[in-house]
């Protein structure tokens, strides 16, 4: 039975992605789970997902719903936003919010335009990426298929690093600034900031001092114990120093000994 199982659903992931190749660079898909329609590359692993399962990270996109819903926040900040789903649900469902996107990958950010185009949607998209520092860095990452369950490469997977791991990696110079230099004399704003970069979220943060110390700022943010282990108790040291709690996605409280690899918000105490 367990074998049955297995060559059935590879069965229909090599029917998906033979249905994807008929329709290269030309799929258009809508997401009910969504309500929204997105132009799909099968071949990726971020749009092969959304078309096999209606949403990518759903639980992220149930946590941004709840905040909004329960908060009312001024901006959306979509830090690493490739073809723009989280701020294309924004865009749809909470219409009076600003929405910023950041996405260094300039072929992510015209695919992300080709999405709004389709959506009827218009809000800010900004081809940078954030930093500490405004300048220029490396964006690295694998350009082989992804060898995980359903063999796609996943452009989603790029990072800035001052070297890269091996040869075979796909690199780019790309413009940084930092979120202090971009919302300069913003004040007074609750900001839901969802924050994935693979590794680079506490250079990120360092940049966002001023913004943090004059703002209400909201952070969902990716944190891979098992990867950047330094890093992501630092990234805990910055929130704790500023008083911030720490909490699950369906927002339940947790302490510091409750993290593990995962997504989780971090929320200023009085709210």
């Amino acid at each position: 039975m367990k074998i049955l199982k297995w060559a059935l659903k590879w069965t229909y992931l090599l029917f998906l992605s033979l249905k994807g190749c008929l329709y290269r660079n030309r799929r258009i898909f809508y997401s009910k789970k969504l309500d929204l329609r997105f132009l799909l590359d099968l071949d990726d692993l971020v749009d092969f997902l959304i078309f096999h399962k209606g949403v990518f990270q759903p639980e992220i996109i149930h946590s941004i719903a709840l905040i909004l819903t329960s908060i009312k926040c001024t901006h959306f900040i979509d830090v690493g936003s490739h073809i723009g789903q989280m701020s294309l649900y924004v865009a749809k469902h909470f219409t009076s919010v600003k929405i910023i996107s950041f996405e260094p990958n300039l072929h992510l950010v015209e695919r992300q335009k080709e999405n709004m185009q389709q959506n009827k949607l218009s809000y800010q998209i900004e081809n940078v990426a954030l930093y500490s520092k405004s300048g220029f860095e490396q964006l690295v990452g694998d350009s082989k298929r992804y060898k995980g369950e359903y063999f796609k490469r996943n452009t989603g997977k790029y990072t800035i690093v001052s070297t890269p791991k091996n040869d075979k990696q796909t690199i780019f110079r790309v413009s940084t600034t930092s979120l202090d230099s971009y919302l300069l004399g913003t004040k007074k704003q609750t900001i839901l900031v969802k924050l994935d970069t693979e590794g680079s979220e506490l250079e990120i943060l360092k940049g966002a001092n001023n913004l943090f110390n004059q703002n209400n700022i909201i952070v969902i943010i990716e944190l891979l114990f098992s990867e950047y282990s330094e890093k992501c108790s630092q990234i805990c040291n910055f929130f704790t120093e500023r008083s911030y709690s720490i909490f699950d996605l369906q927002l339940k409280p947790l302490s510091i000994n409750d993290l593990k690899d995962g997504d989780y918000i971090f929320m200023y105490r009085t709210q």
